[in-house]
């Protein structure tokens, strides 16, 4: 029993009048995250039946800025939706290079570094952590809250009893972290057999080679003139740095190169 022990007013709601508002509630939370996925390419032909389910199944999750919605190794569960806000993802690149500076008593040194380099901003209507769920892969990057946002988790039961296998292909068409990975890649392609060809030059000529930067280089030259050659394998070195960011990409730079010496006629 609950006894007063002053003047008391309460205000009292009978059961079924609680039950219906919350059941309108439901439904009004519910039409709102419909009217959203209904406007996405890979719900555009989804029945009004699905969408009610998935309506009602759907997770939605808050974040503030800087809050992980996954990490790195984390096991999946849910693929997301961006409904409001950005979130950032980065993608951990692993790195392996060799002292190939052509010095004198150079030593071979392998050392491997590894560092995080975001691949973009997902916004409203974004799609993003699908690949791994699908394919039962732990996550292979970090997404994070730029901003104050909210995502829809949708669970893996939902998307094995509702999704046909024309959108599970739509799905990771749609996935931000693959696109942009597959673009990241190409790029990281292009531009390495670039540089790998300056090298190429530096490393294999016979009599003189033009520089990117305009000098000449000889083979019977006096050893005074191996720092300015440092100073462009240093040059080149970070734009190796620059453009390694696709995900385990490792990448030894040159190591029979550290036995080589290479001399300067004039700067």
């Amino acid at each position: 029993s609950i006894n007063s022990e002053s003047t008391l007013l309460l205000g009292l709601i009978r059961r079924k009048d609680y039950e219906s508002t919350l059941a309108k509630y439901r439904e009004s939370v519910c039409n709102e995250r419909v009217n959203f996925l209904k406007a996405l390419p890979v719900f555009q032909d989804w029945k009004n039946k699905n969408l009610k389910k998935a309506g009602f199944l759907v997770f939605e999750m808050l974040y503030e800025p800087g809050e992980p919605v996954y990490e790195i190794g984390n096991y999946p569960h849910f693929l997301y939706v961006v409904k409001e806000g950005e979130i950032d993802h980065e993608v951990r690149v692993s790195m392996k290079k060799s002292n190939y500076l052509p010095t004198r008593n150079s030593e071979s040194l392998n050392i491997e570094e590894q560092y995080k380099h975001s691949l973009g901003v997902s916004s409203s209507g974004g799609l993003f952590g699908v690949r791994e769920l699908l394919e039962n892969l732990n996550r292979e990057t970090l997404a994070k809250a730029k901003t104050n946002s909210v995502v829809y988790a949708i669970p893996f039961c939902l998307v094995l009893k509702l999704f046909s296998r024309e959108d599970l292909n739509k799905l990771k068409e749609l996935d931000f972290t693959v696109s942009k990975r597959k673009t990241i890649h190409k790029e990281v392609r292009g531009h390495l057999k670039f540089i790998n060809q300056k090298f190429k030059n530096l490393m294999s000529f016979t009599g003189t080679k033009e520089l990117p930067c305009g000098r000449k280089v000889f083979a019977s030259i006096p050893t005074k003139r191996e720092k300015y050659i440092e100073q462009i394998f240093r040059e080149n070195q970070s734009q190796y740095q620059e453009i390694l960011v696709h995900r385990n990409f490792n990448y030894k730079p040159m190591s029979k190169a550290s036995s080589k010496i290479i001399k300067l006629s004039h700067i």
